[in-house]
C-alpha cells in the first residue's frame, strides 16, 4: 500500500509539473525530489555531491561507481553518503511504466542526532562505511515515506510537519536491517567523516596535484591507511576520484562556456592536452572536440552545470 501511495503521488505530481531536469522534479518539500523516466535512458556521467536516500518504486537502474555496478530496482533504496562522480543508467522504463523515484535529501546532522538518541555510549564497533550502498526499503519506512509525500496536497503543513516526519522517516532507517551502514555515516570521527573532509579538499582544489600526505592527515590516518578507507568509501583511488571530477569539470566547461578543448584541459589542471582528451574520450565515449554549446539543449545544459 506505502508503495501504491508513492507511485501514484508521483505519477500525478509529474504529471501535471513539466519544469523538470534530466528527468528530476523538484517540490515544494525541501529536499524532496521526484524522478521520472518514461525510456531506457543512455548512460551518462554526474556528480551525486549530497547526502540523500532514493527510494525506487517503479522501474530499475544502475550506476557505475569506480569499477563497481550496482543494480536496483522497485522496492529497493539507494544512499549516497558523501560526494560521489558516478554514471547512471535507467535501466527499465517505458512510457506505460516509468521509472518512478522519489529521493530524500539527508540532513547528516539531524541524522546523527537520531542515532545518538538511540545508542548506548558503548556502541559496537560496525563494517566500513559504504560512501554508495543498496537495501530494501523498510516498510515503516515507505509508510513514513508516503505520508511526507502526502504533504504536498497540504502545502500549508509542510513547514509544520515536515521536520517531525523528516526524524521519523530517519529513525526507520537506521534501526532498520540495513542500518549500520546509516550509523556509520554519520558517527562523528568514522570513516565517512574523515574521507569526507579529504574529498571537500579534492573538490575545492581539483584544480591543483593532489598532495596524499596533506588528504591523509586532514583524514587523521596513515597513507597507507587512508588508500585503503578511501577506496572502501568510494571504489576509486583519490587520483581516479580527481580525474572523474576533473572530467566532469571539463564536461561543464565544454558545454556551457565558448571554452575549446585545450582551454578546458589547461582549466581543470592538465598540463597536457592530448592526454586530457584520451582520458576524456575514455570516460565518455567521444573526444571533447564533440562538445558545445550549440550541441547541446538548454536541459543537457543544466545538467551539466551539476559538475564539480
Amino acid at each position: 500500500m506505502p508503495f501504491e501511495l508513492l507511485r501514484d503521488a508521483i505519477q500525478r505530481y509529474t504529471d501535471t509539473h513539466t519544469e523538470n531536469l534530466e528527468g528530476g522534479y523538484a517540490t515544494d518539500i525541501p529536499s524532496v525530489i521526484f524522478a521520472r523516466y518514461a525510456d531506457v535512458a543512455r548512460s551518462h556521467r554526474t556528480l551525486y555531491a549530497s547526502a540523500g536516500v532514493c527510494f525506487v518504486v517503479q522501474g530499475g537502474k544502475e550506476v557505475v561507481l569506480g569499477s563497481d555496478v550496482i543494480k536496483y530496482r522497485a522496492g529497493k533504496f539507494a544512499v549516497i553518503g558523501v560526494d560521489l562522480p558516478v554514471a547512471v543508467h535507467v535501466t527499465e522504463a517505458s512510457h506505460e511504466a516509468p521509472y518512478l523515484a522519489v529521493i530524500f535529501g539527508i540532513d547528516l546532522g539531524i541524522m546523527r542526532e537520531v542515532v545518538e538518541a538511540i545508542e548506548d555510549e558503548g556502541a559496537p564497533s560496525e563494517p566500513e562505511a559504504l560512501g554508495y550502498f543498496v537495501g530494501d526499503i523498510p516498510p515503516a519506512a515507505a509508510e513514513a515515506a508516503a505520508r511526507i509525500v502526502r504533504l504536498l496536497d497540504t502545502p500549508k503543513a509542510i513547514p509544520v510537519l515536515y521536520p517531525a516526519m523528516a526524524r521519523e522517516l530517519y529513525y526507520w532507517l537506521v534501526t532498520s536491517a540495513h542500518g549500520a551502514p546509516f550509523r556509520q555515516l554519520v558517527r562523528r570521527n568514522g570513516y565517512a567523516a574523515r574521507i569526507s573532509r579529504a574529498i571537500r579538499i579534492i573538490r575545492e582544489e581539483v584544480r591543483q596535484p593532489i598532495r596524499i600526505e596533506r588528504l591523509a592527515a586532514v583524514a587523521g590516518m596513515s597513507e597507507s591507511s587512508f588508500h585503503v578507507h578511501f577506496k572502501a568509501l568510494t571504489s576509486m583511488s583519490p587520483l581516479q576520484y580527481q580525474k572523474h571530477l576533473r572530467l566532469l569539470l571539463a564536461r561543464h566547461l565544454l558545454v556551457t562556456s565558448e571554452a575549446n578543448a585545450s582551454e578546458a584541459a589547461y582549466q581543470v589542471g592538465y598540463a597536457s592536452a592530448s592526454q586530457f582528451s584520451r582520458e576524456y574520450s575514455r570516460m565518455f565515449g567521444y573526444p571533447p572536440s564533440r562538445e558545445s554549446v550549440a550541441s547541446h539543449s538548454p536541459a543537457e545544459q543544466a545538467a551539466a552545470r551539476r559538475a564539480p
